[in-house]
């Protein structure tokens, strides 16, 4: 007569257990892998700077139309922004000196209010993200064009994001 083993496999106890403990780690685990803010805080970095060189070229592309403006320099005649802000322009385009107020670079686009002027000076004006955990080193920066001929550079820094 045969005889028959005891069954081999899991109990339904160690299963349910087996689920319990694989639940408890997705729950935890899970959202430390899938860190959605910092990739939606880099995308609004990359979105503001495309707008921004939009702007910059748009301003370039207005004085290179209005007499007097493309040349070296501060241009002898002010072109007006898309916001109805009449300025001079540096080197052909929008400056990055929130000092010379009509002519910078804010004029030209519309900027979130998710966005504070952190930092500007008559070389760049960096406008910084500010819900990031590290705001200053999540930022967007517009460096003027340093020479005639040269274009305006838009520079992302993400690391703070």
């Amino acid at each position: 007569m045969k005889t028959f083993d005891k069954s081999r496999g899991f109990t339904l106890i160690e299963l349910v257990m087996v689920i319990v403990i694989l639940g408890v780690l997705a729950a935890v685990a899970l959202p430390k892998f899938l860190d959605f803010g910092t990739d939606a805080r880099v995308a609004v970095l990359k979105q503001t700077a495309g707008a921004m060189t939009t702007a910059a070229n748009f301003g370039g592309a207005r004085c290179q139309m209005t007499p007097g403006c493309a040349n070296s320099g501060w241009s002898n005649n002010p072109v007006q922004s898309p916001d109805g802000t009449s300025g001079d322009m540096y080197n052909g385009f929008p400056t990055a000196n929130a000092d010379a107020a009509d002519s910078h670079i804010s004029h030209w686009f519309s900027i979130s209010d998710d966005f504070v002027l952190s930092s500007s000076n008559i070389e760049y004006s960096d406008f910084s993200l500010k819900g990031a955990p590290e705001p200053s080193a999540c930022a967007v920066r517009y460096q003027y064009a340093a020479n005639y001929g040269e274009v305006p550079v838009v520079t992302i820094t993400s690391s703070g994001c």
